[in-house]
């Protein structure tokens, strides 16, 4: 049987040992991007309508997973030419708060980390 000095040593360890093995939480102070806006409903009709039917050279043929936040959204997309299913794309959409509707944004200067909600960075950027 262990006595009261080994007892509260013992406690002693276990409390630091728990202090040194537990996680550490790191406190980011940065003004975080404010992407609430309000946008037209984010759905697969509303995105085919505004962007897919937008282009002339290809159509949507299937839309295989799409996300909106704030003023972005991306879709996977088998896109077809003339009715024949050709390739998938991920395209980057972005809400035009003039024209009110969901237009392809350019990757190129859309797809730059803190540009746009890291969701929709993370599933639309990264991909064909």
């Amino acid at each position: 049987m262990c006595s009261n000095v080994d007892v509260k040593t013992l406690w002693r360890v276990v409390a630091l040992l728990a202090l040194l093995l537990a996680p550490v939480a790191v406190s980011v102070h940065a003004p975080a991007p404010n992407f609430s806006a309000p946008v037209a409903a984010c759905s697969e009709h509303q995105l085919r309508h505004d962007a897919g039917g937008s282009q002339a050279q290809y159509t949507w043929d299937q839309v295989h997973w799409y996300g909106c936040e704030g003023l972005y959204s991306f879709a996977w997309v088998l896109v077809a030419y003339r009715g024949h299913p050709v390739f998938d794309v991920t395209l980057v959409l972005k809400w035009s708060l003039t024209q009110r509707r969901w237009r392809e944004a350019d990757r190129g200067a859309a797809c730059v980390p803190g540009v746009m909600p890291d969701f929709i960075y993370r599933q639309g950027c990264f991909s064909n």
